[in-house]
């Protein structure tokens, strides 16, 4: 099956991903920007440091999986920076998971 849209035309993923299996997070990779944000509505469950280290795995797959989509436009992983912005990102006050939107 082939996707109706190709993969040179999207600027943006969006996705949730599961951080050591007891935590998750909204991320948005701009593949135009080269730019992984990572949206935590709970900061105070790992430090940025924590979350930056985390995400190193998606820095490293992303421009793999690009790469099989688009063998002739590979980036380079380290080309991929990670941000985890704070302003603008709703928290949450209790152990409840909601979903918001980016």
């Amino acid at each position: 099956m082939h996707a109706s849209v190709h993969w040179r035309s999207v600027n943006r993923i969006l996705f949730p991903a599961n951080v050591n299996g007891n935590h998750w997070v909204a991320v948005e990779a701009d593949l135009k920007e080269c730019v992984i944000k990572v949206f935590d509505s709970k900061p105070d469950a790992y430090s940025v440091d924590q979350i930056l280290k985390w995400a190193t795995c998606l820095r490293k797959m992303l421009p793999s999986l690009l790469a099989y989509a688009m063998p002739d436009a590979y980036t380079d992983p380290s080309s991929f920076t990670v941000e985890r912005p704070e302003e603008g990102v709703p928290h949450q006050q209790n152990q409840y998971v909601f979903i918001y939107l980016l």
